[in-house]
C-alpha cells in the first residue's frame, strides 16, 4: 500500500449468506469475477455488477436494477437486454399528466401578478441618552438603597 505502488489492492464484498468465517478460497476469488462484460447492446458494452443497492447491468452511462433473485453471475447476454429494454418501457409508460391539445376555455390561465412594492425597514427607536441626575433611590424588597449624587 504506498503511493508509489503501480496495482492498488481490490475489494469486493460478500454476497448474502457468505459470512467472513466460513466462506472458501474459490468462493472468494469469484468475487473478484465483477463487475464483468455480458456482451454487446446498441453497440454500447453491458457490464454487471453488484452495487450498494444490490445487482444491476450498467449499459450507456445507465444503471438497471436486476430481479430479486436474479444472481448477477448468471446474467447473460439476452436477459441483460431483455431488463433494460423492460426498464425504459416502464419509464415511457409512466405518465405524470396527460395535456389535452386544445384545452378547455373555462380553465383559463390567471394573469401574472405584478411583483409587490417592497417596503422600507421599519425605523428603530434613537436610544435615550444617560442624564446627569441621580438623584433617585432604587428600592429592593428588603431595604432601599441611596444612589450616589454626580457632582457637577
Amino acid at each position: 500500500g504506498s503511493q508509489d505502488d503501480e496495482e492498488k489492492p481490490r475489494f469486493a464484498s460478500l454476497r448474502s449468506g457468505q459470512m467472513i468465517e466460513t466462506i472458501t478460497f474459490e468462493e472468494a476469488m469469484d468475487l473478484f469475477k465483477l463487475p464483468k462484460k455480458v456482451g454487446l447492446f446498441e453497440d454500447i458494452d453491458m457490464f454487471v455488477a453488484i452495487g450498494r443497492f444490490g445487482p444491476y447491468i450498467r449499459h450507456d452511462g445507465a444503471f438497471y436494477s436486476l430481479p430479486k433473485g436474479m444472481d448477477p453471475f448468471d446474467v447473460e447476454d439476452e436477459m441483460a437486454v431483455e431488463i433494460i429494454k423492460t426498464k425504459r418501457q416502464k419509464d415511457i409508460d409512466k405518465i405524470i399528466r396527460k395535456f389535452d391539445e386544445n384545452p378547455d376555455p373555462k380553465f383559463k390561465k390567471a394573469p401574472a401578478k405584478k411583483a409587490a412594492a417592497k417596503k422600507a425597514p421599519a425605523k428603530k427607536p434613537a436610544a435615550k441618552k444617560a442624564t446627569a441626575k441621580a438623584t433617585k433611590t432604587t428600592t429592593t424588597k428588603a431595604k432601599a438603597t441611596p444612589v450616589k449624587k454626580a457632582v457637577k
